[in-house]
């Protein structure tokens, strides 16, 4: 069985991709299927997406990454399909190296979407009606409650898998990693051979309790559209007065 969407991925690379996406996930002892699938929902395997002014690429990249690789968001939306491996192997680096270890899909999930949240409980309300973080992010309000919570994140991650891999054996990580046996060719192995959608029970355990990095700031992590400002609203009034005065000129010199 291949990996999920690797349909996506252009066939002049696709072997290219199935090595390098392999040699990453072994030096993050996280499984490619689960890099395959957040990438999928993130930017359909597209490195040109962008979402208005603050993400762009495989993962929508934010300023997050620019401070932790030093590429702007208009170098990165340059970069191809392989070059922005690189940089989601850092980010992804960066978080585990201050939140611990990536133990499933949810996880990986959480740590795009917002790191802080990697070690806490599913309980955890990420983000409530009414905020920023809650208006760029309603799709992952999976029980539609008016709120966003780890669990609604893993959940509508893991709703992501295609059904023709949710076939795989349940699989509950212990020691706080994963399998490091990969096919290595852009298969999944077989259910049976080993599950990769489960989620720890737990997923408190781990965390190596530091501070905040520098690179983090939760703002970041809120999608940033077109800034309405608070005269706006007036000056689209002034605007009109000017258009139909003009409008009226030009009637009244044609009589």
């Amino acid at each position: 069985m291949e990996w999920p969407y690797i349909e996506y991925i252009p066939a002049g690379i696709k072997s290219q991709w199935v090595n390098k996406l392999t040699a990453i996930s072994k030096r993050l002892n996280i499984l490619p299927e689960w890099l395959m699938v957040v990438m999928y929902q993130e930017s359909k395997l597209n490195p040109q997406a962008k979402n208005g002014n603050s993400a762009v690429g495989l993962i929508q990249f934010t300023n997050a990454t620019v401070k932790i690789t030093k590429k702007s968001l208009a170098e990165i939306y340059r970069m191809n399909h392989l070059q922005q491996l690189d940089l989601v192997e850092a980010y992804i680096k960066a978080a585990m190296d201050w939140k611990g270890p990536i133990r499933s899909l949810g996880d990986l999930y959480i740590v795009t979407f917002a790191p802080q949240y990697l070690r806490s409980s599913n309980a955890t309300i990420c983000f409530a009606k009414g905020t920023a973080g809650y208006n760029g992010n309603k799709a992952l309000d999976f029980n539609k409650d008016g709120q966003i919570s780890r669990a609604d994140v893993v959940n509508f991650i893991q709703d992501k898998v295609p059904v023709t891999h949710k076939d795989a054996v349940a699989f509950n990580p212990s020691g706080g990693g994963v399998p490091s046996s990969f096919t290595g060719n852009g298969t999944a192995q077989q259910p049976g051979d080993r599950g990769v959608w489960s989620e720890p029970s737990d997923p408190t355990q781990g965390d190596p309790g530091k501070a905040a990095p520098d690179w983090y700031d939760q703002k970041d992590y809120e999608p940033q559209g077109i800034t309405i400002q608070p005269w706006f609203p007036y000056a689209l009034v002034a605007a009109a007065v000017v258009v139909v005065g003009l409008f009226s000129a030009v009637v009244l010199t044609k009589k």
